[in-house]
């Protein structure tokens, strides 16, 4: 993740909006603390099988919501997968802002999964 927040800074140094690069990246972060907050009061992690998990900041995102990314799907909790509870991958595939909704929305799988 902090690759994203690199990424996003050099944007705005290039386009000369660095004040609101920052401020992006402060929402982003706020965010996953947030969501790593609410998760750390799980009783244990979910198993999630995510379809095509090729992305290195995608497990990241996962471990903050509480989940644990497993490249089985028999083995999973929950399936983000064909068949199994769909995400739109922009939430979790793209980097960039969308990556906190996408935490934001395996904690609460992970949440009602255990409730």
């Amino acid at each position: 993740i902090n690759d994203i927040y690199e990424m996003i800074h050099n944007l705005g140094m290039m386009l000369q909006v660095e004040d609101k690069a920052k401020e992006l990246v402060l929402q982003m972060q706020q965010g996953f603390k947030d969501v790593k907050r609410k998760s750390g009061l799980l009783p244990r992690r979910q198993r999630v099988y995510i379809e095509d998990c090729s992305d290195s900041w995608l497990t990241e995102v996962a471990h903050i919501a509480g989940v644990e990314v497993v490249l089985d799907e028999s083995t999973a909790d929950f399936s983000v997968a064909e068949g199994g509870r769909i995400i739109e991958k922009a939430l979790l595939q793209r980097p960039g802002p969308r990556l906190v909704d996408g935490a934001r929305y395996l904690y609460g799988w992970a949440f009602e999964n255990l409730h």
